[in-house]
C-alpha cells in the first residue's frame, strides 16, 4: 500500500505510540543517559551535577558524590566506604547526608555500567547495571538498581511523585554480598530511614526489596520536616504517560483519515 507523506508520518507516530516509555524494571528508562567514568573499577567516586536543586534532608544540593559501592552523598570522601555499615554508622562516619539504594563492597566488571539521566529542575536518575560483588565476578552474578531524586512534582507510570521524594527501583539482584549483608535507605548523622524490612537498612535477603513495577519510596514526613518515611509503592502500568496518550490519538486520527480515503 502506498501512503502519501502525511499518512506515512502519522503511521510512524502510531508505531511510536506503541513503544514503551519506561523500563520494565526502573522508574526512569536509563536509555539515552550519560555513562559515568570512574578512575577505578573499585572504591572510586565522581561528582555529578543534578541538573537542578534537590532538597536533601532540608538542605539544597545541586551536585552529589557518586561511588562505585552504591553510595551517594554530599560528603567529600565516600570512596573508602565499603565495609559493612548500617545507616546510622554511615551517617555518623561521613557526617553528611547519605543515600544508599544498594550499599555494599561492589566492583565494576565486564558489562557493568553506571549512568545518569536528568530533566532540568524535575528529576535526576542514577542507574547501576551489571554490578558485581567484590568476591565474585562470574558472568551473571550481578545486580541492577536505580535511584531517582525528584526536584518537582512529576507523574511517571501513573504515580504522582512529589518534590523532595527519593525512589529506589531494582532489576536483577544476583551479586555476591559481602559478609552476608547490604544496606538500603537514607540517613544523616542524626536520623535514618531504612526499609519496611529493616529500620537500620541492613538486609540479608534480596527478596525483601521490591522488583518489577514496585519501588521503595522515601518521602519527607511533612512540610518543614527533614525526616523521611519509607514505603513500598507501585507504578500503575494501566495509566498511560501523557506522550503515549497524544501519540495514540494521532494513530486514531490516521485510521479515521484512511477510512475516509
Amino acid at each position: 500500500m502506498h501512503f502519501p507523506s502525511v499518512q506515512r508520518s502519522l503511521f510512524a507516530l502510531l508505531c511510536l505510540a506503541a513503544a514503551p516509555f519506561a523500563s520494565a524494571s526502573f522508574i526512569v528508562d536509563p536509555t539515552g543517559g550519560s555513562n559515568i567514568t570512574f578512575s577505578s573499577s573499585d572504591d572510586a567516586q565522581v561528582t555529578r551535577n543534578l541538573g537542578g536543586t534537590f532538597s536533601l534532608y532540608g538542605s539544597p544540593v545541586t551536585s552529589l558524590q557518586i561511588s562505585t559501592n552504591g553510595l551517594i552523598s554530599n560528603a567529600a570522601d565516600i570512596a573508602t566506604r565499603f565495609l559493612d555499615s548500617d545507616l546510622h554508622d554511615l551517617g555518623v562516619q561521613t557526617g553528611a547526608n547519605v543515600i544508599a539504594p544498594f550499599y555494599d563492597d561492589l566492583i565494576l566488571g565486564a558489562g557493568s555500567t553506571v549512568s545518569d539521566k536528568s530533566v532540568a529542575n524535575t528529576y535526576y536518575a542514577l542507574t547501576y547495571q551489571g554490578i558485581f560483588g567484590i568476591g565474585d565476578q562470574t558472568a551473571g552474578r550481578t545486580s541492577d538498581f536505580q535511584v531517582v531524586l525528584f526536584m518537582a512534582d512529576t507523574v511517571i507510570g501513573g504515580f504522582q511523585f512529589r518534590a523532595r521524594d527519593i525512589a529506589f527501583s531494582y532489576g536483577t539482584l544476583n551479586s555476591q554480598v559481602r559478609s552476608n549483608t547490604f544496606t538500603v535507605g537514607v540517613a544523616n548523622s542524626i536520623t535514618r530511614s531504612g526499609t519496611p524490612a529493616s529500620v537500620d537498612g541492613q538486609l540479608t535477603n534480596f527478596s525483601t526489596l521490591p522488583t518489577g513495577s514496585q519501588f521503595l519510596l522515601y518521602r519527607p514526613f511533612a512540610e518543614g520536616f527533614s525526616d523521611y518515611v519509607d514505603s513500598i509503592q507501585s507504578l500503575d502500568s494501566t495509566v498511560p504517560e501523557p506522550a503515549t496518550v497524544v501519540l495514540a490519538g494521532l494513530g486514531i486520527a490516521l485510521f479515521a483519515f484512511l477510512k475516509r480515503r
